[in-house]
């Protein structure tokens, strides 16, 4: 079987997406991921460490799309899979349309973001894309929602973290530990919403906490120069020290402006630290009463959560707790993969 995805970066789909072919390898499946677009090494590395085929395609965006349909059929067509597992909808539909194209038995794809971001046209596409496909997998429920409103739903199935593998993962606490840590684990770009955490976390400087910022991307560069104080910024870094990095802090904060599920917050919550998210689609599925949930863009009531989470350590404790409960719960490696091999019998 073949999974196909627009990119392979440092973020929660293609980790999801790296889950997901793990599980059908380990099932049996001969897997080939492959990837169209641009492809970070380290995020190849991983996948291949994990036994899986990785073809890079290196195409750039610009392609147009009646080539892009063209050369990704040409592709599929030479690698014959049973089935495609397409990933992220990106390039709209036209991956699904290249399959078909080519003659594959069976088409999956599976939808990790909201609709809030887009127009009327892209919702069109997305559910014409449906149609066309014999699973369609959200993410969740709340993303399910916004591309489909009242129709009939698609397969929803939540994705995993691999709470077995996290908990492994020895904690990485850097400075003094009686200097209480916040920390976001995240692309650097305008929807992830580092820039609301960057503005709340300026005004409770008085509370004596460090902010700890794992991940890169494009607005690093002008984030990192509004100079607030006490702010450290780790940089990329390979999954599993990103979860030492996670462990090692007091409060995780997920401030998106939209998230289709929220894999970090789920992660985080397995790590059973306490977490404060954005009041947003998937986040808020995912969080449930097991965290603190704001509204998006709002420093103010932002920086109002973290005060009171910071001055206390009692509270801190409870969330993390009721935290890594739900993410047993709901988002364990077992549920998905019954869920997701049900789709595929």
């Amino acid at each position: 079987m073949l999974i196909a995805i627009p990119c392979l970066s440092r973020g929660g789909t293609e980790m999801q997406t790296l889950l997901l072919s793990r599980v059908l390898a380990e099932a049996g499946y001969a897997v080939t991921v492959c990837c169209y677009f641009e492809y970070d090494k380290q995020v190849v590395g991983e996948f291949e460490a994990a036994g899986l085929t990785v073809t890079r395609l290196g195409w750039a965006r610009s392609t147009g799309s009646a080539r892009f349909v063209r050369c990704l059929r040409a592709e599929f067509q030479k690698k014959t899979p049973a089935v495609i597992h397409i990933q992220y909808m990106t390039p709209g539909f036209l991956p699904v349309v290249a399959a078909r194209l080519a003659g594959t038995r069976r088409v999956f794809a599976t939808v990790h973001q909201p609709a809030t971001p887009y127009g009327w046209k892209a919702r069109l596409l997305l559910r014409l894309a449906a149609r066309m496909c014999d699973r369609f997998i959200c993410v969740s429920e709340a993303a399910a929602r916004s591309w489909f409103g009242d129709a009939a739903c698609p397969v929803v199935i939540h994705n995993a973290v691999d709470i077995a593998r996290i908990d492994a993962i020895p904690a990485v606490r850097i400075g003094e530990t009686s200097v209480p840590v916040i920390g976001a684990v995240s692309r650097i770009r305008r929807e992830k919403g580092i820039d609301v955490l960057l503005d709340a976390f300026s005004r409770i400087t008085s509370a004596g906490a460090r902010l700890r910022i794992v991940g890169d991307g494009p607005d690093r560069t002008a984030l990192e120069k509004r100079g607030v104080l006490n702010v450290e910024w780790a940089g990329q870094q390979p999954w599993e020290q990103a979860v030492a990095l996670m462990k090692g802090m007091d409060i995780v904060v997920v401030p998106s402006r939209f998230e289709g599920f929220g894999l970090t917050a789920a992660e985080a919550m397995a790590t059973g630290k306490p977490v404060i998210a954005s009041d947003v689609d998937g986040l808020r599925e995912v969080v449930g009463d097991a965290g603190v949930l704001v509204p998006a863009g709002d420093a103010a009531a932002l920086a109002a959560a973290l005060g009171r989470l910071l001055a206390n350590a009692q509270e801190r404790a409870l969330l993390g707790r009721k935290a890594r409960e739900r993410a047993e719960r709901m988002f364990s490696l077992d549920l998905f993969r019954q869920r997701i091999l049900d789709c595929y019998r």
